[in-house]
C-alpha cells in the first residue's frame, strides 16, 4: 500500500487530478497541489513548507514502486528499496562514468523507468540534464547542435527512427559527425545486431 498524503498534478489536469484525489481519499482529506495555480494548494505554496519533519528511511524502505507489464510473467508491482535504488543508481553512473561535463538529451518519458533512471543518473553525477518535449527524429538533429549533449538514451525503436531520419540528410549526417556524444544507451526491448552496426 502505498500510503499516498498528497495528489500534485499540472494546472491542465486538475479536474482529472480532483477526481483522482477523491477517490483515493476514502474518507478523509486528501490535499491537491497544482503545479502553476496561485491558491494555498499551489506547489508554490507547498515549498514554503519544511521538509525538516520528514521521517528518515531506511535502506530497507520503498523508494518506488514500479509496475512491470508482465513480460516475464503476471503484471505486478515491484517495490525497491531505498539500499538497492540508490545503489542501482550509483553502479550506473559508475559504469557509464558519467561527470558534471555531461549532459543527456532526455526524451523518454519520464514515467518510464528508463526514462526516470536517465534523469536520475544524470543527476547523480551532477551532470546536465536537457528534457526534451517528447521525439520527433527530425529535431534531434537541432537539439544535437543547440545543446551539445554527450549521450542519450532510447529503445531500440527511437533508435532505428534516429538513423532513418538521417538517411539521405547531409545536414544531420554532418551534425552527427560533429556532435560529442560518447555514447548511446538503450533499453526496453533487445536491439537487432543490424541496428546495432
Amino acid at each position: 500500500k502505498a500510503h499516498v498524503a498528497a495528489v500534485i498534478a499540472s494546472l491542465p489536469y486538475a479536474e482529472v487530478a480532483e477526481t483522482l484525489t477523491a477517490d483515493l481519499a476514502g474518507p478523509k482529506d486528501l490535499p491537491l497541489f497544482l503545479a502553476g495555480g496561485t491558491d494555498d494548494n499551489s506547489v508554490a505554496a507547498l515549498e514554503r513548507y519544511s521538509i525538516g519533519n520528514l521521517p528518515r528511511l531506511g535502506p530497507d524502505d520503498a523508494a518506488l514502486y514500479m509496475f512491470s507489464s508482465g513480460s516475464t510473467g503476471i503484471p505486478k508491482v515491484v517495490p525497491m528499496g531505498m539500499a538497492n535504488f540508490l545503489h542501482a543508481i550509483a553502479v550506473n553512473v559508475e559504469a557509464l562514468s558519467l561527470t558534471p561535463r555531461d549532459c543527456c538529451l532526455h526524451f523518454s518519458p519520464p514515467a518510464s523507468v528508463m526514462g526516470m533512471t536517465t534523469v536520475l543518473y544524470s543527476l547523480m553525477a551532477g551532470a546536465e540534464v536537457v528534457a526534451c518535449p517528447g521525439l520527433l527524429p527530425s529535431d534531434l538533429w537541432h537539439w544535437t547542435k543547440r545543446f551539445a549533449p554527450t549521450w542519450l538514451t532510447g529503445t531500440p525503436a527511437i533508435h532505428h527512427a534516429i538513423l532513418h531520419s538521417a538517411a539521405g540528410n547531409e545536414e544531420a549526417q554532418q551534425t552527427a559527425r560533429d556532435a560529442r556524444i560518447r555514447f548511446l544507451r538503450t533499453a526496453s526491448a533487445p536491439m537487432s545486431p543490424a541496428l546495432w552496426d
